[in-house]
Parts: structure tokens; sequence; C-alpha cells
């Protein structure tokens, strides 16, 4: 904390990680790790995949329940249980399980919309088609070589502005499925099609 209040949170951060490589073991310097992420879902997955298992009541348990079990970390459910059990005593461990039966009841009543699935699906398949089509009218219309590499590369850039908007307000996602897996390959190919778009439409 003092480190961190002369030098603000990077060099903590970055001694914890480094204590966390040497002292994998270590649940306290985990927490601290997690703590200092921000209780970020990837390293809440990390922390609880490594320690939920492990059968010892610890005094931080309250503060990474009461900041990691929110709806957004639903996939984590069966590791949050597993966590309360081994983590809490008495009539921490009764409320903590009772608020997950009540989080997972909810859910699955009312299941959220998966938005970001929706959106990369869609992105993947309309860029792939707009991708094929460029490179046929690069090739069919000759362009000039630099002019049809700027068409092209104004194309990539805003796709690639599209994906990176998508990343910032859905990145904490903790899983691809293996739909969005083969889109996005199919994707990648389809701008080496472009690029061979290119090059064709120069040659001809």
């Amino acid at each position: 904390m003092r480190l961190e209040k002369k030098y603000g949170p990077q060099l903590p951060h970055q001694i914890l990680l480094v204590l966390k490589r040497n002292f994998p073991h270590n649940e306290e310097i985990a927490f601290l790790s997690l703590k200092m992420s921000g209780y970020n879902s990837f390293a809440l997955k990390e922390y609880l995949s490594n320690f939920a298992k492990f059968q010892k009541p610890i005094s931080f348990a309250q503060e990474v329940l009461e900041n990691g079990l929110v709806p957004k970390n639903w996939e984590l459910a069966p590791l949050f249980e597993q966590y309360i059990k081994n983590k809490t005593t008495g009539s921490t461990n009764t409320r903590w399980l009772e608020k997950l039966r009540e989080m997972n009841a909810a859910i699955a009543a009312n299941p959220p919309e998966n938005a970001a699935n929706k959106l990369i699906y869609a992105f993947y398949i309309a860029s792939a088609i707009l991708n094929v089509a460029l490179a046929a009218v690069l090739i069919i219309l000759s362009l000039e070589f630099m002019f049809a590499v700027l068409i092209a590369l104004t194309v990539l850039c805003l796709e690639m502005l599209v994906l990176y908007r998508h990343a910032k307000k859905y990145g904490n996602r903790l899983s691809v499925c293996e739909t969005e897996r083969a889109l996005m390959v199919v994707f990648m190919c389809t701008l080496v099609v472009v690029v061979g778009g290119v090059f064709l439409g120069a040659l001809i």
C-alpha cells in the first residue's frame, strides 16, 4: 500500500506478479494480485481454479465473494460453490451458498441475451462476404495498384476498428465457443483473399 501510494498501482502489481510466479502456492499473494487486478474475470478464474479446491478457511474469502460473485462471472458458479464450501464456515458459508443459489435461479429463470456472441457472429459473416466481394471487384476493375491497396487498407482498418470496439465492450468473456472460432477462421481467410484480389487486379 505504501508503494502504491508513492509510485502508483503498477509497481506493486508487477512485484506481486513476480512473487506469484515464484510462489504459486501462496494464496495470500494470489489474493493480493487478484485484488490489484480489480477482480478482473480472467484473474478471478485463475485464482479460483488454483485455490477453491483446498479446504482452508481464510479471512479474505468474504472480500473475494463480495467483489467476484456477480452475474457477469456466472460462468464461474461451480468454482464459487467449491470456494464457499472450502473457504468459509458457519453462517457465512450458509449465507453465501444461499446467495449463489439465488443468483443461479434468477439467471436460469431469465437468461441474459448473449449480445456479445450475436454481434461478433454478425460481424464475421458480414465482413467475410464484404471481403470476398471486394476481392472480386478489385480483380474485375483492375484498378491502379496503389489505389487498390488504399481501398483494401481502408476496409480492413474499419473492420479492425469494429473488432477493437467489440473487444473493449465485451472483452471480459471467459470462453470462445466453437461456432465463433470457426467464423473467425473463415473471416481471417477472407483477409488473404482481399490481399490476393489486390495483386491479381494489378496483374490483370
